[in-house]
């Protein structure tokens, strides 16, 4: 089995332990779950996106996530309804 070091805020890792214990797993068996999580969606499994480090909105997308944004709609997959209407009412 192999072991990871990871580097973590003394504060986060505090409240995240107790967060799982409450849980009742481990932080290395929630990461654990994290990892398999991510490898059975084939992506992180949640939403992070540049709207949360940019919250007035103003950020440019690449062109590498314009693709990946494009490709995820056309999937159906990641596509929040109210950005749709959005775009459909920007046209």
């Amino acid at each position: 089995m192999a072991q990871i070091n990871i580097r973590i805020d003394d504060e986060l890792k505090e409240k995240a332990e107790i967060f799982f214990d409450e849980l009742g797993f481990t932080f290395s068996s929630a990461f654990n779950i994290f990892v398999r999580q991510s490898l059975r969606e084939r992506r992180i499994p949640f939403d992070i996106d540049l709207r949360s480090a940019y919250p007035s909105g103003d950020y440019q997308l690449t062109k590498a996530e314009l693709v990946l944004r494009a490709d995820e709609m056309e999937r159906g997959t990641n596509v929040v309804i109210s950005e749709l209407i959005e775009e459909s009412d920007n046209d």
